[in-house]
């Protein structure tokens, strides 16, 4: 009976120290980029139910550059730019079996190519361990970074299509994605009175690279892929946006292999 109330206690630490910082929770920081500063304490439940690395503390800062115009739908990003900084701390003194600090950038870029409706989206990200030399799975790459929902200290920040989930491990990690998005074609319309209303179907390709090491970096060891998706815009009810889409991608260094996704939302 003891495990559920030091997570209740857990909560409430965090609640108060959030209110006596006077910020909020704000990992995205809204879509249009806008200064933010965000802190962070954090109890989590492992696999098993049981507390596992909990304790953590972040600070995190975000900047935009210009502005990221939308399309009708809220989840495709035109052009604009924004930058993120953040800082993570894990401590025994609140609760972790570790004490350590994560460093950690992520800088993603939208611009128009050829029209109106298409964008080049890059994204670059990286960082680095502070403290715990003997620990070497700081950062993980491979997969998207929510494939494990208790990730709550950040193991695996970067996206990295056809390899398995968190599949390359290590105390530091770069990340560099290249997707190119364009438009199908636009239905713009729904069946009957059923709540939901096509708006657009869009095609995009990508590159991804990534890697994850503890000692010296080796530009062999960078793991790459690429692949295709087929997306689609739409909305619930006539008002809630929807975006899904399937996409498949291939692995070219060892490790890899063909898969296929199915999300909800785009990569970056």
């Amino acid at each position: 009976m003891e495990r559920p109330n030091r997570v209740a206690a857990a909560g409430q630490e965090a609640a108060d120290l959030q209110e006596a910082a006077g910020v909020v929770r704000d990992d995205e920081f809204g879509p249009g980029g806008a200064d933010g500063l965000a802190f962070h304490l954090a109890h989590g439940l492992g696999d098993r139910g049981e507390l596992d690395r909990e304790g953590t503390a972040e600070a995190a800062a975000a900047i935009g550059l210009g502005h990221l115009d939308e399309f009708e739908s809220a989840h495709l990003r035109e052009e604009g730019a924004r930058l993120r900084l953040a800082w993570l701390h894990e401590a025994k003194a609140l609760g972790s079996d570790l004490s350590l600090d994560k460093l950690t950038a992520d800088a993603r870029a939208y611009r128009r190519v050829f029209g109106e409706r298409d964008v080049l989206a890059l994204r670059a990200g990286g960082g680095t361990t502070y403290g715990e030399e003997q620990f070497d799975r700081s950062f993980a790459v491979g997969g998207f970074p929510d494939a494990n929902l208790f990730d709550i200290v950040r193991t695996n920040n970067a996206v990295l299509r056809g390899y398995p989930d968190n599949a390359f491990t290590g105390r530091r990690y770069a990340a560099f994605n290249a997707e190119y998005r364009f438009p199908l074609f636009s239905p713009q319309r729904g069946w009957r009175s059923f709540p939901l209303f096509l708006r657009h179907f869009r095609g995009s390709v990508f590159f991804d690279a990534a890697h994850a090491w503890s000692d010296a970096f080796r530009a062999e060891d960078v793991k790459t892929s690429a692949g295709a998706s087929i997306g689609l815009e739409s909305a619930i009810g006539f008002a809630l946006p929807l975006s899904a889409e399937v996409t498949l991608a291939r692995g070219f260094q060892e490790g890899g292999e063909t898969k296929v996704y199915f999300r909800f939302g785009l990569a970056f």
